[in-house]
Protein backbone atom coordinates (compact mmCIF):
# COMPACT_ATOMS: atom_id res chain seq x y z
CA UNK A 1 0.00 0.00 0.00
CA UNK A 2 1.63 3.19 -0.60
CA UNK A 3 0.58 6.73 1.23
CA UNK A 4 -0.32 9.75 -0.32
CA UNK A 5 -0.36 12.72 1.34
CA UNK A 6 -2.96 15.20 0.22
CA UNK A 7 -1.67 18.57 1.11
CA UNK A 8 -3.65 20.44 -1.69
CA UNK A 9 0.35 21.40 -3.71
CA UNK A 10 -1.56 20.34 -6.63
CA UNK A 11 -3.51 23.59 -6.95
CA UNK A 12 -1.58 26.15 -6.06
CA UNK A 13 0.17 28.41 -8.69
CA UNK A 14 3.87 29.06 -8.98
CA UNK A 15 3.83 32.34 -6.75
CA UNK A 16 1.37 30.38 -4.00
CA UNK A 17 3.91 27.44 -3.56
CA UNK A 18 6.82 30.09 -2.89
CA UNK A 19 4.33 31.55 0.11
CA UNK A 20 3.95 28.03 1.28
CA UNK A 21 7.45 26.83 1.72
CA UNK A 22 8.46 30.05 3.01
CA UNK A 23 5.36 29.94 5.93
CA UNK A 24 6.57 26.55 6.22
CA UNK A 25 10.27 27.44 7.16
CA UNK A 26 9.09 30.52 9.11
CA UNK A 27 7.37 27.83 11.46
CA UNK A 28 10.23 25.54 10.94
CA UNK A 29 13.36 27.80 11.78
CA UNK A 30 14.46 28.16 15.48
CA UNK A 31 11.90 25.61 16.65
CA UNK A 32 13.51 23.17 18.27
CA UNK A 33 11.75 19.94 17.74
CA UNK A 34 13.46 20.39 13.95
CA UNK A 35 17.00 21.47 15.05
CA UNK A 36 18.22 17.79 13.34
CA UNK A 37 16.26 17.03 10.25
CA UNK A 38 17.78 16.90 6.74
CA UNK A 39 17.69 18.53 4.72
CA UNK A 40 18.37 21.36 7.66
CA UNK A 41 15.97 23.94 7.30
CA UNK A 42 18.82 26.81 6.11
CA UNK A 43 19.40 24.22 3.11
CA UNK A 44 15.56 24.14 2.27
CA UNK A 45 15.56 27.94 2.83
CA UNK A 46 18.21 28.39 0.30
CA UNK A 47 16.16 26.24 -2.54
CA UNK A 48 13.51 28.46 -1.87
CA UNK A 49 15.49 31.52 -2.37
CA UNK A 50 16.21 30.37 -5.53
CA UNK A 51 13.06 29.19 -6.53
CA UNK A 52 11.32 32.53 -6.30
CA UNK A 53 14.11 34.20 -7.89
CA UNK A 54 13.99 31.49 -11.21
CA UNK A 55 9.98 32.87 -10.50
CA UNK A 56 10.57 36.46 -11.05
CA UNK A 57 12.66 36.31 -13.80
CA UNK A 58 10.33 33.49 -15.52
CA UNK A 59 7.41 36.04 -15.15
CA UNK A 60 9.05 39.00 -16.57
CA UNK A 61 11.49 37.87 -18.94
CA UNK A 62 14.60 38.91 -17.47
Amino acid sequence: MIITPKMGLKKLTDPQINTYAEEKFIKLNGNAAFAAVSPSAAEVEAKRVDYAAKLATAQDGT
